[in-house]
């Protein structure tokens, strides 16, 4: 599963409800809409999502060039009318750029009175990409001080590009999609080049939840033809590591975590199964293990990342006393090889369906959902899909205790993970 971190203001969450269910088509544009209502607060979630690899499409890998020609692109002066991160900060929306190592989302929450207006806006500064010194001076202004942040309150991310950077030994997987260590040297050429290939109307799919219709969708550059093809996924595979090292990195605490490459998104029973082994184990609330480790200095954090080959399992402790959870981890994720007994199992595979829906309820959560779904080649699998009989609900429903242990006897427990540590440096 993807789980984006966006917080919501809870208004979103209580109150709303799920309309008539997803519509996909292909616009005249080229681009590809998925449109889905849902009910509450008068707000519309915007996002495009891109297939490129956050590394650029050259051999010679260019870290952070993705992050850096979005923000750009948002940044910089369009041809007429308002920069886009600016648009929608004037209407009171939020407005995000988030890159992955494969595929890249811009994202607007917005009052509904105002998304057409966004809508025609930010279809327009990506399909026909303006980027001039200005807006590269913003975005790398704007990198910068991420990065600044990000060291300093988000070790779990460190730890877990740590994690990637070993666990693949080249492609888009290795690298941290947000690396700001060599950007000074991307020129805006460099930027023009990757944004043009990338930001295309037929690369591009659109997805509106919210207070939205079908007709919103029709906002998206009308009247501009696209008939290239989109990039594929299977264009940006990483190599796997044969044997995956450890590896250290210097953070506010101490921490560590583990990696494991799990099956491809059309193996949805065992993507399942794994969503599920997270949420047993390591919810923040539910979870086994996280529940032990109330009394202790250890933040955990564990999700399975849904790609299209492969996906990767992975589980992080951070904190003071993050060594004293390892044992406690390690012992878990074994214990799991067993399958659980029936009572058990129906009751965490209740309380993980409730998770799952739960992570749907707002419309940026449902938009994100949808965007990651769709670009990693399964848009009907996607959670927020049907949550009555959708494919991923029919595969919850379908886990069973001896498949859950089979699954876990596969990917998590048959070799060893990918391993990184935080240090803290002393003074």
């Amino acid at each position: 599963m993807h789980r984006a971190a966006v917080v919501l203001a809870a208004v979103f969450l209580f109150g709303a409800a799920f309309g008539p269910s997803a519509t996909t088509k292909k616009l005249p544009s080229g681009v590809t809409s998925i449109v889905r209502p849902l009910s509450g607060s008068p707000v519309a979630a915007i996002e495009l999502w891109f297939r490129a690899p956050s590394i650029g499409f050259d051999a010679t890998p260019k870290p952070g060039l993705a992050n850096l020609a979005a923000l750009t692109v948002a940044a910089s002066q369009p041809l007429t009318g308002t920069p886009l991160a600016v648009l929608v900060a004037e209407v009171g929306g939020r407005f995000s750029v988030n890159v992955y190592p494969q595929t890249i989302e811009i994202s607007a929450l917005v009052p509904a009175t105002e998304a057409a207006r966004v809508l025609r806006t930010m279809s327009g500064v990506y399909f026909t990409p303006v980027l001039n010194d200005d807006g590269r001076t913003r975005a790398l202004a704007e990198v910068r001080t991420d990065t600044r942040l990000r060291d300093i309150t988000q070790p779990s991310e460190t730890l877990r590009e740590a994690l990637f950077e070993t666990l693949f030994k080249s492609g888009p997987d290795h690298y941290s999609p947000v690396d700001s260590s060599t950007i000074m040297s991307l020129t805006l050429d460099d930027l023009r080049t990757f944004a043009t290939r990338a930001f295309r109307a037929s690369n591009a799919t659109i997805v509106l939840t919210g207070s939205v219709d079908e007709q919103l969708a029709d906002e998206a550059v009308a009247g501009r033809t696209d008939t290239s093809a989109p990039e594929p996924a299977a264009d940006f595979s990483s190599i796997v590591s044969t044997v995956p090292q450890s590896v250290v990195r210097n953070g506010p605490v101490p921490g560590f975590g583990f990696a494991w490459t799990g099956p491809p998104i059309k193996d949805e029973r065992a993507a399942t199964a794994l969503d599920f082994v997270a949420d047993y184990l390591f919810d923040p609330d539910s979870g086994v293990v996280s529940r032990q480790l109330d009394d202790i200095d250890a933040s955990i954090d564990a999700q399975y990342v849904t790609y299209y080959d492969p996906g990767v399992f992975y589980v992080e402790a951070t904190g003071g006393q993050a060594t004293a959870a390892r044992a406690k981890i390690e012992t878990a994720l074994a214990s799991m090889r067993k399958p659980l007994d029936k009572q058990s199992f129906e009751a965490a595979r209740r309380l993980f369906e409730y998770h799952v829906m739960s992570d749907v309820s707002t419309p940026l959560a449902l938009a994100d959902n949808f965007g990651w779904y769709s670009l990693e080649g399964d848009a009907a699998y996607a959670p927020g899909a049907d949550l009555d009989a959708g494919r991923y609900i029919a595969s919850i429903h379908a886990l069973t205790p001896d498949m859950v242990a089979e699954t876990v006897a596969k990917y998590l427990t048959a070799a060893p993970p990918a391993t990184a540590e935080l240090q803290v440096q002393s003074k």
